[in-house]
């Protein structure tokens, strides 16, 4: 018997590896084209959302100032007065610097969200799940309960650093690594944040009167 040639073996190989290959896929692909539609029909709608809230956000407040009256100083330019204050001064100096705050601060909160999900490889990661927000929280109570007077540069800072500090103990205490599942540090932070809850609760009810300020939030200590 006689083998078989050399160069029909690798031509068989190569149609082989051909065939097994499905069309259009490999490194380098671009994204079909109707994945890219859909996401950019999802980001318009989303743009187009946030947009008209922000327009009726403007029309909101307790200066008496509508819509219409909003919309006359805008495109007549007339100066018009709503109970002795001027309406472009109510338009410029409270109501879009608000607007600018609360998209700012959203976005913020977004960008927060995803570098922790992204982190963890988790969609549940929240500063509630991996106890951020209740480190902040006891980092505050702590203060006031032991009578430190804080500024609001200084305690934005502390909360910082209460929240950073109680991140820390929950990747260390889950064990973070490369054989780490997500679902460990998720449970992790679970335990550390109703840890943390528990002593924050503790010092309200030992030093309810160094802690008049924060007794607001005993029972909802998980404000972001």
């Amino acid at each position: 018997m006689t083998s078989p040639s050399p160069v029909v073996a690798e031509d068989r190989t190569d149609s082989a590896h051909t065939t097994t290959t499905p069309h259009g896929v490999g490194p380098g692909r671009p994204e079909p084209m109707h994945h890219v539609l859909g996401g950019v029909l999802v980001l318009a709608g989303l743009l187009a959302a946030v947009v008209a809230v922000g327009l009726w956000h403007l029309t909101q407040g307790t200066s008496g100032v509508g819509a219409m009256d909003l919309l006359r100083h805008l495109v007549g330019g007339e100066r018009s007065v709503v109970g002795a204050v001027s309406v472009g001064d109510i338009f410029a100096d409270s109501r879009l610097p608000r607007l600018c705050a609360g998209a700012a601060v959203g976005i913020a909160l977004g960008v927060a969200g995803a570098l922790l999900q992204s982190i963890s490889r988790n969609t549940l990661a929240s500063p509630d799940t991996l106890a951020v927000t209740s480190g902040a929280y006891f980092a505050l109570t702590a203060a006031a309960a032991l009578g430190v007077t804080l500024s609001s540069w200084a305690s934005s800072a502390l909360a910082f650093v209460g929240g950073l500090f109680a991140a820390a103990v929950v990747l260390v205490i889950s064990g973070r690594g490369a054989s780490t599942g997500a679902a460990r540090l998720i449970l992790a932070g679970s335990a550390m944040a109703m840890a943390l809850d528990a002593a924050t609760g503790a010092l309200l009810i030992l030093f309810d009167e160094n802690t008049p300020v924060c007794t607001h939030g005993a029972t909802a200590p998980s404000r972001n």
